[in-house]
């Protein structure tokens, strides 16, 4: 695999040899992310001993500590970032697989062309909501066995449905703001999405999401307004849910979890590859809040910004975050920009 590895990134075992420290250290550490990925000889996640053990036959070894005066041997400081990322991510019960820019950029691909009704098009725009608002399950869809079991939908303790109904979703062009005309229609340039009620209590919450015209199939805007005309379209009452779809013509059908894991779990397998079962089983319907924090997360967001705009009370959002090649992009990125003359030592 190491062979391969440095194949793949014109690299060989000499060329590998002759870099600097540092280089070789990032380079290693690109390796070990990319085995905790999956990316192994079975395909497959590894325990963190194996990934050792992988590392070991590459011959990366331990070394002495550079960074403090004793005998201890460690790894290189980034490939030592990466274990201890996989040790601790994998100490974390039932953790989920994210929803990635990819997975959403796959579903615009293959289902862009899709009758506006359909299921394909329902999951792309409520997934293009869900990674930039970090829906929790019960926030969107039905429960299947709940639903199957009572035909009833999910209510809160008021007997209003838990789901997002149309008065949830806000549109707007604030005086502010710019209006966009699209098809002879203006495009409103602010969202508005209202949660009656939530996990956390935040009971009311509402969070603005302006329309992106920079990246349109990320926009939110777009995406919920789509939403709400396909509910229009398919005459659905104001104080039902509005993930719905067409199942056999106009027949309404509302979106439930199962329906949504086998589309998440399909397109890991298409887009990455991912075959193995109990893999497979970590792509759930929490993978759209999951991936909702990993991708603010790995764009540096601010730890406050990410639990302020995904609505969590504390910071438990940081178990579900792990290191991605666009984390290690980034710092080397901030090595890369140290002004060592700035950094100084206190005297004792």
């Amino acid at each position: 695999m190491w062979i391969a590895f440095l194949t793949k990134h014109s690299l060989n075992q000499k060329t590998f040899s002759l870099l600097s420290p540092f280089d070789k250290d990032y380079v290693a550490a690109c390796y070990a992310l990319s085995l905790s990925q999956g990316n192994t000889i079975t395909a497959r996640t590894i325990k963190t001993q194996t990934l050792i053990q992988y590392l070991s036959a590459a011959r990366i070894l331990k070394q002495p500590n550079i960074l403090h005066n004793s005998d201890e041997l460690c790894y290189p400081p980034l490939v030592y970032d990466v274990i201890k990322e996989h040790r601790r991510w994998e100490k974390i019960p039932n953790k989920r697989e994210p929803i990635t820019i990819n997975m959403v950029q796959h579903w615009h691909t293959s289902y862009q062309n899709s009758p506006p009704n359909s299921f394909q098009s329902a999951i792309l725009d409520w997934s293009v909501l869900g990674i930039l608002a970090g829906f929790r399950k019960s926030e969107w869809i039905q429960d299947t066995f709940d639903f199957r079991k009572t035909s009833d939908f999910k209510r809160n303790v008021d007997g209003s449905v838990t789901a997002f109904i149309a008065d949830d979703f806000q549109l707007s062009s604030p005086s502010a703001c710019t209006k966009s005309k699209i098809k002879g229609a203006f495009l409103p340039s602010q969202l508005k999405i209202r949660w009656r009620y939530q996990k956390n209590n935040q009971n009311g919450q509402i969070i603005t999401f302006t329309r992106n015209d920079e990246n349109p199939i990320f926009c939110p805007v777009r995406a919920a307004l789509r939403i709400l005309q396909r509910a229009r379209r398919l005459s659905i009452p104001e104080d039902c849910p509005l993930s719905v779809f067409a199942s056999d013509g106009d027949t309404p059908a509302y979106i439930h979890h199962s329906m949504v894991e086998k589309e998440f779990r399909s397109t890991a397998t298409s887009v990455y590859g991912i075959r193995n079962p109990s893999t497979l089983k970590l792509f759930s319907c929490h993978s759209l809040r999951v991936g909702a924090a990993v991708l603010l997360h790995a764009n540096q967001a601010d730890p406050l910004y990410i639990q302020f705009r995904l609505r969590w009370r504390s910071t438990s959002f940081i178990e579900y975050l792990r290191n991605t090649p666009r984390i290690a992009a980034l710092h080397n990125n901030i090595i890369n920009t140290v002004n060592t003359d700035d950094t100084t030592i206190s005297s004792p």
